[in-house]
C-alpha cells in the first residue's frame, strides 16, 4: 500500500465531452461557426470582382469527422478562374480558338486579333489571408 492514494473528485461525462468537442452545437463547434462566418465574410469583402460571380461562389461548410470537426471555406468548382485570381498568373499569350479571332474593344473601336500578350495578374490571397482571424479571440 502506498502512502498517498489519489481519488479524483470528479468523473468525466463522456457524452457531454463529446458534445462540447465534437458536435457543431458544442462549445468548440460554436466557436468554429463564428470564426468561419468571420472568415467567409472577410474573404467576400476582399475578393476582387467585376460581375460578383467569384464572390458568390465563396462558401463555408462545417461538419463532424471521426477525429472531431472540420470547417472548409473555399470556392465552387465551376468558377475555374478562382485559383488564378488567388495565386496570380505570370505573363502569357492568349490565343483565339482554331479558325477564330479574339474580338474586343480598345479605345472605343472593335479590334480583332489572333492572339494577345497578357501582362499577368497579381495574386489576391482573399482566402488564405483570412487565417489570421483565427489567432484573435
Amino acid at each position: 500500500m502506498s502512502l498517498f492514494e489519489f481519488k479524483p473528485a470528479f468523473k468525466l461525462d463522456d457524452a457531454a465531452l463529446d458534445v462540447m468537442l465534437k458536435q457543431p452545437q458544442g462549445t468548440v463547434g460554436r466557436w468554429m461557426h463564428r470564426k468561419g462566418a468571420e472568415m467567409e465574410a472577410a474573404a467576400k469583402r476582399d475578393v476582387g470582382f467585376r460581375t460578383g460571380v467569384l464572390r458568390a461562389s465563396i462558401y463555408r461548410t462545417h461538419s463532424r469527422t471521426a477525429l472531431g470537426q472540420k470547417m472548409i471555406i473555399g470556392t465552387r468548382k465551376d468558377v475555374d478562374y478562382a485559383y488564378d485570381h488567388h495565386q496570380g498568373t505570370p505573363r502569357h499569350i492568349i490565343l483565339g480558338n482554331v479558325g477564330k479571332m479574339l474580338t474586343f474593344r480598345e479605345n472605343g473601336k472593335v479590334v480583332r486579333k489572333h492572339g494577345v500578350r497578357h501582362p499577368g495578374t497579381k495574386a489576391n490571397k482573399f482566402l488564405s489571408k483570412q487565417l489570421i482571424l483565427l489567432k484573435t479571440p
